[in-house]
């Protein structure tokens, strides 16, 4: 029977009818084949994510003949046949996670959303992950082309334009709509709001997949997982340094050309580094996480902590053993 149903062409929903009765083929990356098309249906929903919402609206309720198993309407059964027949063209697109194959990469991209919150696939460049290969092939795309859209009042550069729209906003003056309640420092963005939430609840949700490290944004950790790479493939313009990702030669560079984009968001400073504009704006906060354990000395950044520690609680060379001296350390 298998044999023969071979001469057949595969076409979604067509039925091979046989002394033994009518049978249904997949064509949507296996062999398999059934005996009434409601199973047929099912199975491609089920193993193939083949959904009928993919055609579902009004305007396709008017075609009178569809797909029975993706549900897309047609106007005649001449275009219906046309559209079974290409059901039948080779699967080229593979799922990279589960080896599902799909007859085009937008179905092979949906399937692998299905995939949920695994990311096993790492970018060389960046080190940012992704569920699919696909999505990081389409990801280093943007590494290798160049910056075209330049913010007119900085200089910074970016390779898309939305990102270049999303760096804008921090030139734009008006009121922040997203506010602390704990120390009434307002942002921009939502996001930006429950990364600064964190400094004051001492959240750290973002592991890093090499180490026992965690981070506060995915920002952070991505930066810090660099530094588990050896590669520097990022070399400076103006000098003979390197750097592992494009976002550190890039703030380095600044340093040659002066260019200053991360501004703070309560008064006109600007910096060349990002963290730099972070660590400035814990000033403005009235934020010290850094506490002395042998008083009660409290401070914005951990250096000023040292420096207090060094000049007024200085371990004596033969208190080695005296508790809370020797051991000083800055959390």
């Amino acid at each position: 029977m298998r044999q023969h149903l071979k001469k057949h062409p595969k076409t979604i929903g067509e039925r091979v009818s046989q002394e033994y009765g009518e049978i249904v083929c997949c064509v949507y990356g296996c062999t398999k084949s059934f005996p009434s098309e409601e199973l047929l249906i099912n199975h491609s929903r089920d193993t193939h994510q083949i959904q009928k919402q993919t055609y579902d609206n009004e305007d396709n309720e008017k075609k009178p003949s569809k797909c029975p198993v993706c549900y897309k309407g047609f106007t005649s059964e001449r275009l219906l046949r046309k559209h079974r027949n290409r059901s039948s063209k080779p699967l080229g697109h593979q799922c990279s996670t589960c080896g599902l194959k799909f007859r085009t990469k937008d179905v092979l991209l949906v399937h692998e959303a299905n995939h949920g919150d695994q990311k096993p696939f790492q970018c060389h460049i960046c080190s940012k992950y992704f569920s699919s290969k696909s999505a990081v092939n389409a990801h280093q795309k943007y590494h290798a082309e160049e910056k075209t859209f330049v913010c007119a009042t900085c200089g910074a550069a970016f390779y898309q334009k939305y990102l270049l729209k999303l760096h804008e906003q921090n030139h734009v003056e008006g009121p922040l709509p997203f506010k602390c309640e704990m120390c009434e420092k307002s942002y921009k963005s939502k996001n930006g709001l429950v990364n600064h939430i964190r400094v004051h609840t001492g959240e750290k949700p973002f592991s890093c997949r090499h180490c026992s490290m965690t981070f506060a944004t995915s920002d952070a950790r991505r930066s810090h997982e660099m530094n588990h790479s050896a590669t520097k493939p990022f070399k400076c313009s103006y000098c003979d340094k390197s750097y592992r990702n494009r976002r550190q030669r890039e703030e380095h560079e600044n340093m040659h050309t002066g260019i200053k984009p991360f501004k703070c968001s309560s008064c006109d400073k600007a910096f060349t580094r990002k963290q730099s504009q972070i660590d400035h704006e814990k000033a403005h906060s009235g934020i010290k996480p850094y506490q002395c354990n042998l008083c009660n000395c409290s401070y914005t950044h951990k250096v000023n902590l040292r420096r207090h520690l060094e000049s007024l609680h200085p371990p004596a060379e033969d208190s080695l053993d005296v508790p809370g001296v020797s051991s000083v350390s800055v959390p």
